[in-house]
């Protein structure tokens, strides 16, 4: 998806037309998207995160002390929404909200946000624990209410360009519907299996998989949702890839990316970057991914944006980027497209 055009004015702003969309370039840094871009589905949860740092993640039957415990978003859906909303594209969130402190304290922040939530259901909002040790690795356990039910949602397919789809999600309660919804949208699915979602059961991977999606996963991840059929990495994306007769995105945990096609490899290289958290990196590289490649980058650009998104998302404490840091990945997404041209 080249740039077709770049219109360089005397005065800001700068047009920049690709064949998705139309962008608008202004010299403090704003970047906007013309209606010509059809918009991201992101089916994911949104969670109250009790997340805690310690020495180390501990092993079964050990004790720990955490040196401090404090809360935040996260979740699929909200890390997702939160990328979408740093370079002002256009997308709707499906989520289930549900009531209590945490569901309650949920659509506080959102509406802060400027970001679209449902109706608040009956039942209570769950929660996650996450700890995470010195060097950014964490594990996380999930205190589950109505947050991953995703059984009951319309949307019109021909609203959208791409569903973007995590793991956890497609195993909750309503899976069934869900898949039944995602029909429509073959051929136009990103699916983000996660540390959950490789754990899904045969069947409904298998269904997943005959939607021919997009699949973003780790090296670590492959073997898994390949059913134990190959233990080297690039190997299993290349049966992964049999799967679901569409390419597959491979982050490698050794640094960058590997994008598997049917007869070529491609690989896009990480700069080297400070870890503080790892934790949302993964929601934040496939939404970035997307994002540059719905405005018109090649794969390996598209790439390359998306693992400095998730390279600054590590570097800090929470899952999505400040606002204050808006307007440095919009100019680095804007720096991208012209290259292209």
């Amino acid at each position: 998806m080249p740039v077709s055009a770049v219109q360089f004015c005397l005065e800001p702003p700068l047009q920049i037309t690709s064949r998705k969309g139309r962008f608008l370039l202004y010299t403090e840094g704003f970047f906007a998207y013309n209606c010509l871009m059809k918009k991201v589905l992101i089916i994911g949860a949104v969670t109250a995160d009790l997340v805690s740092s310690v020495d180390h993640l501990p092993k079964s039957d050990e004790e720990f002390r955490p040196a401090d415990t404090r809360m935040r978003l996260s979740g699929f859906g909200w890390n997702c929404a939160k990328v979408f909303k740093s370079l002002n594209l256009p997308f709707d969130l499906v989520t289930t909200v549900g009531s209590g402190y945490y569901g309650d304290m949920i659509c506080s922040m959102a509406k802060d946000s400027g970001i679209a939530l449902p109706e608040q259901r009956k039942e209570i909002h769950g929660c996650t624990y996450t700890l995470v040790d010195g060097n950014g690795r964490y594990t996380t356990m999930t205190a589950e209410g109505c947050e991953y039910d995703f059984g009951s949602f319309k949307a019109n397919p021909d609203d959208y360009d791409y569903v973007l789809l995590g793991g956890m999600e497609a195993g909750g309660e309503g899976a069934d519907a869900l898949l039944d919804f995602l029909q429509p949208y073959m051929d136009r699915i990103m699916f983000v299996p996660g540390n959950d979602g490789v754990l899904l059961d045969y069947d409904t991977l298998e269904e997943i998989y005959r939607l021919r999606p997009l699949v973003q996963i780790s090296d670590t991840q492959l073997e898994t949702v390949t059913f134990g059929e190959e233990t080297d990495a690039l190997k299993a994306a290349g049966i992964l890839r049999v799967y679901t007769d569409n390419d597959i995105l491979v982050t490698l945990k050794d640094g960058g990316t590997v994008y598997v096609k049917e007869d070529d490899r491609i690989y896009i290289r990480e700069e080297k970057h400070n870890v503080v958290d790892l934790c949302g990196c993964e929601e934040a590289h496939a939404a970035a991914y997307l994002c540059g490649r719905l405005s018109g980058l090649s794969v390996r650009r598209a790439a390359e944006f998306a693992n400095r998104y998730a390279s600054r998302i590590a570097g800090i404490q929470e899952t999505y980027l400040d606002e204050r840091e808006y307007s440095g990945v919009k100019g680095m997404l804007a720096d991208l497209i012209l290259k292209e041209n």
